[in-house]
């Protein structure tokens, strides 16, 4: 048998060391309802704009210009 869970005990359950396949379709909805929330709250165009990194640009090392009192005349 299965235990019928309330909405509010959904919400207030810890479903972090369950497994998604393990899941009720009850805990199913509940996990997908908080992850829209997290999303609303951090908004979608942070994380798209987090998805891509900025590309370096890359400087020539050059030993003359680090240290031009060192570098040889």
């Amino acid at each position: 048998m299965t235990k019928k869970t309330s909405s509010k005990d959904l919400q207030q359950a810890d479903l972090s060391g369950r497994e998604y396949d393990d899941m009720s379709p009850e805990e199913q909805a509940e996990m997908k309802r908080r992850f829209q929330e997290f999303m609303s709250a951090i908004g979608a165009s942070a994380a798209a704009k987090d998805a891509k990194p900025k590309e370096k640009e890359v400087k020539k090392w050059e030993p003359r210009q680090a240290f031009p009192k060192m570098a040889k005349k």
